[in-house]
């Protein structure tokens, strides 16, 4: 063979290597942007949706629970004066705050047959007291009667940081 007809060959194959390359790279790039177009257009939403707007709709409450019109209740079985008539403020639930001062309030939560006295003034044991006369005076039982109801006396964070989040029973009860 002729050196001329060998440097031809090179030559040719050298180009063939070069031709491969650049195949290669732009099958790899027309890939790429292919991937990247069908990602771009899976992401759209579809025009053929049709925009709704949703129909209000009107929230109607639950009805308030039915009041008690006796004189008196019957609250883990020990018969009190009913609350429900002198109550200051009531929820959906049935919650009823009956009695209510700037240092306490006193709110029985039917759905638990649960009192809870919360405090509001310093000092906390003064005004437990006052609340604890007040609750028992209220529904008109002793001592004896309110140690058996579930009765938890609490003061907020503002009040006393110390004492917030902490549930005392009620002061004359045994522990």
């Amino acid at each position: 063979m002729s050196e001329s007809n060998q440097d031809s060959i090179i030559a040719e194959l050298q180009y063939n290597k070069t031709m491969k390359k650049i195949l290669i790279f732009t099958a790899l790039l027309a890939i790429i942007l292919i991937t990247l177009i069908l990602v771009r257009v899976s992401n759209q939403p579809s025009q053929n949706i049709p925009k709704t707007t949703p129909a209000p709709t009107q929230y109607i409450p639950p009805p308030l629970p039915t009041i008690p019109t006796n004189d008196t209740l019957t609250i883990n079985g020990i018969k009190v004066n009913n609350i429900y008539k002198d109550a200051r403020d009531r929820t959906q639930a049935g919650d009823v705050d009956f009695s209510s001062s700037p240092n306490y309030s006193i709110t029985y939560l039917p759905k638990y047959s649960e009192f809870i006295i919360t405090i509001y003034q310093l000092p906390f044991e003064e005004n437990r007291i006052l609340a604890e006369k007040e609750f028992i005076k209220k529904l008109d039982i002793s001592q004896q009667q309110a140690c058996l109801m579930t009765v938890s006396i609490s003061v907020p964070f503002s009040v006393d940081p110390e004492q917030s989040g902490i549930k005392f029973p009620l002061s004359f009860c045994g522990r």
